[in-house]
């Protein structure tokens, strides 16, 4: 081939490949179209750049005019050089070779007959038939081909790695593998013959092996695709994920086909809470693929699960600064293309950002209003402006229409306080209806839909949970747990019913125009609690829910069950990690300091590295002190209900969290009768177990600041009399806290205000 036009089709195919390529304006097209036109007939002596060339242009865009330009020009120049050569096979067979990559079927296959006349042993020609067949859909006649070729050129290895394919579909496994490794014989720089054995291997279970080819193929061609996307596979099944990406990262082009894996996998690195390394994979997500949803909304808004050190101003800016930017962008987006809108806010929520301690009031609002505006554009028919016909309920004595939206009506954090609303609700004024969205169900599912007068459960499916709704007329709309679920949060987004409100079951401001009220507790509200809602904040008596007292195991276990011994002052701790804020990790070491037989009891994250971020954590604040962790520590696997229970019933004191308290944990701990150290703070979600001890009348276990705490913890540690009398004291009074009807009746009366 011509010096001049290969470095064309090389300049061609590479921007091709960086998808930096245009065919109106693009000088090295329009070249080597001249060239073609004007080349010596015969004087091409590999088709394969021309080929692959063609091949890449058909696919940017086939009936692009310049790019069929170039197409013509190729079959003009075979025409011509065979005018002049017209008893060439290899010509004839290269002009069939551009009009299959044409589609023009009919002319390929009269191309390669007239080669197989003109010389009967010609291979390659049987080979190229042999293609047509298996496009075609016939089988067993591009076998027959792919055997004559072999037959006529044992040393051609391409027909070999075709036949083992067709093998391999008819189940000939042991055939099929034979011919690939003939073909890697024959030709061991045939990559694709590596990467199709590792396929068949891969079926196989012989992972190992085809770990070996597929890294033999893309060795010899890095740009392999197939290959790497198999690899890659591999290494996501095997949970090897920093070899998967150092596998994208290796590839020579970013191709779009790597988009979803890079940003897949900094999900998974996002929840290892190995942020920074996730944003890089999210990142080069979207070079792979610019308008990437997910990946540019993980890349603007994505949090550190655990913290270390100083970190949380730092993440809280960028996170300020990339919802601005994630506002704009899906703000744009909404006026072209709405889908895209919408999915941007499918895939997460901003679960994390309530954990950093700080007034979340003007953030919550921006992402809610946005969210707001994409579901109106979206689902205009569930933006209904509606009134309670006061007069008809008046008149036909009908009953007041609750209903209630969740993800979790099941044995989880975020609805357990919703159950006894349920309860002990006036079943002659109100009807109850669940509407159930997630697919796992247990126990309390069954307790949820025993207590409604309709129970829904329509799994994953906003539009017909939406009309579901619709369809039954609600007077009043609740959710239990706004922001804990993508899919709660679009729901609540959207007017389905005149009056909508939310629990705390995620107790932060929803910031959704469309939540009138937020349902919290007179005993956990600051006096400027006002400030932190976009809702009308409505402080219902005492904690605001009505908690079903647990019911404690009959038969009780020992501490030796648990490994711990009877000797420790066991202090439990068992928030969910991400609740504990670096700052506060010196307490555990201080207690310690001061009870020398303390025993600190947490429970492991899902995610190892999470789990052991937060040791090393403790690790530095108890080196500090000069103590070593693992005399005082044990972080323990997760437990079932009864055994969680029964480790609450083993222990000596609870520390709450600082900075965001225990809601279910602390509920459950007291009803064990375990005394509840405990730190106000700012916001109503640090203050849950301070409104407990308030109904349990029980103030000497609440700290003023975290040396109080400590003071607290320590003494109730050494002085087991004064840990009986705070106990007695809770005992009491555990009759005011659980199964509470004031709060239940005075959400039914502010309910009936509407009516």
């Amino acid at each position: 081939m011509s010096p001049n036009l290969n470095h064309l089709l090389e300049i061609i195919s590479t921007s091709l490949k960086l998808k930096t390529f245009r065919a109106s304006d693009n000088t090295a097209l329009s070249e080597a179209i001249e060239l073609l036109t004007d080349h010596v007939a015969g004087s091409i002596e590999d088709i394969s750049l021309v080929l692959q060339v063609l091949r890449q242009l058909l696919i940017f865009s086939p009936h692009d005019r310049q790019i069929t330009n170039f197409s013509e020009a190729c079959v003009r120049y075979y025409e011509r050089s065979i005018d002049l050569h017209p008893t060439s096979a290899k010509l004839h067979w290269e002009l069939g070779n551009i009009y299959t990559e044409l589609k023009q079927i009919d002319r390929a296959v009269d191309c390669y007959d007239r080669a197989l006349s003109l010389k009967p042993e010609f291979a390659e020609a049987y080979f190229s038939l042999g293609n047509i067949d298996l496009q075609l859909g016939k089988e067993l006649e591009a076998i027959d081909k792919f055997e004559r070729a072999i037959q006529l050129n044992p040393n051609f290895a391409k027909p070999y790695v075709n036949l083992a394919y067709l093998q391999s579909k008819q189940g000939k496994i042991e055939e099929s593998i034979v011919n690939l490794q003939i073909a890697i014989q024959t030709d061991p720089s045939f990559a694709e013959a590596y990467g199709n054995l590792a396929s068949i291997l891969i079926r196989t279970q012989r992972i190992d092996e085809a770990v070996v080819h597929l890294q033999t193929a893309l060795t010899l061609k890095p740009d392999y695709l197939a290959a790497r996307l198999n690899l890659l596979g591999i290494w996501e099944w095997q949970e090897k994920i920093d070899r998967a990406i150092e596998l994208l990262n290796q590839a020579p082009i970013p191709e779009i086909d790597f988009a979803d894996r890079y940003a897949n996998f900094g999900g998974i690195l996002a929840k290892q809470n190995r942020t920074l390394e996730a944003i890089d994979c999210f990142e080069r997500a979207l070079v792979c693929q610019p308008n990437h949803v997910y990946a540019l909304r993980m890349k603007l808004l994505v949090l550190p699960i655990l913290y270390d050190t100083s970190e949380i101003s730092s993440w809280r800016q960028r996170f300020t600064d990339g919802l601005d930017q994630f506002v704009e962008r899906v703000s744009q987006m909404l006026e072209v293309d709405r889908a895209w809108a919408l999915e941007s806010i499918q895939s997460e929520t901003n679960f994390y950002l309530v954990y950093q301690g700080q007034n979340d009031l003007d953030l919550q609002v921006k992402y809610g209003q946005l969210v707001h505006r994409v579901m109106a554009a979206n689902y205009p028919q569930y933006m209904i402006q509606q009134s309670v016909d006061r007069q008809d309920l008046t008149i036909t004595n009908k009953k007041i229409r609750l209903g209630y939206v969740s993800t979790y009506f099941r044995f989880h954090a975020g609805t357990r306080s919703t159950l006894g609303a349920l309860q002990h609700r006036n079943r002659e004024e109100f009807e109850v209806y669940l509407y159930y969205t997630d697919r796992k169900t247990d126990f309390m599912t069954q307790e949820f839909e025993r207590e409604s007068d309709f129970f829904h459960h329509i799994p994953a499916n906003l539009e017909a949970i939406c009309d579901r709704i619709i369809a039954d007329q609600l007077d009043i709309l609740v959710f239990p747990d706004i922001g804990m679920h993508p899919l709660t949060t679009q729901i609540a987004a959207l007017r389905l019913a005149p009056i909508q409100c939310v629990c705390w079951g995620h107790p932060v401001t929803t910031g959704l125009p469309t939540i009138d009220y937020f349902f919290s507790g007179e005993l956990m509200e600051p006096e400027d609690a006002d400030l932190h809602y976009a809702e009308a904040l409505v402080r219902l008596p005492k904690l605001g829910v009505s908690y079903p007292k647990p019911v404690l195991p009959v038969t009780r276990k020992q501490r030796s069950d648990f490994n711990l011994n009877d000797a420790s002052i066991i202090y439990l701790s068992s928030q969910s990690l991400f609740k504990y804020l670096p700052q506060h990790d010196y307490i555990f070491a201080q207690i310690a300091q001061q009870v020398s037989q303390s025993k600190f009891i947490f429970f492991a994250s899902q995610s190892t590295d999470i789990t052991e971020q937060f040791w090393r954590r403790l690790e530095q604040s108890f080196a500090i002190v000069n103590l070593d962790v693992k005399d005082f520590v044990v972080i323990m696997s997760r437990l079932d209900w009864e055994n969680y229970l029964h480790l609450n019933l083993l222990a000596d004191v609870f520390l709450d969290s600082l900075g965001f308290s225990g809601g279910n944990t602390a509920l459950d701990a007291i009803a064990c009768n375990l005394p509840v150290v405990t730190l106000p703070g700012e916001f109503m979600r640090d203050r849950l177990a301070y409104a407990m001890l308030r109904v349990l009348e029980v103030p000497d276990s609440i700290a003023r600041d975290r040396e109080d705490y400590i003071k607290i913890a320590v003494r109730l540690g050494r002085d087991r009399q004064w840990r009986q009398e705070i106990i007695q004291k809770m005992q009491i009074h555990h009759v005011d806290l659980y199964d509470d009807l004031s709060c239940v009746r005075a959400m039914e009366e502010f309910y009936r205000s509407f009516i």
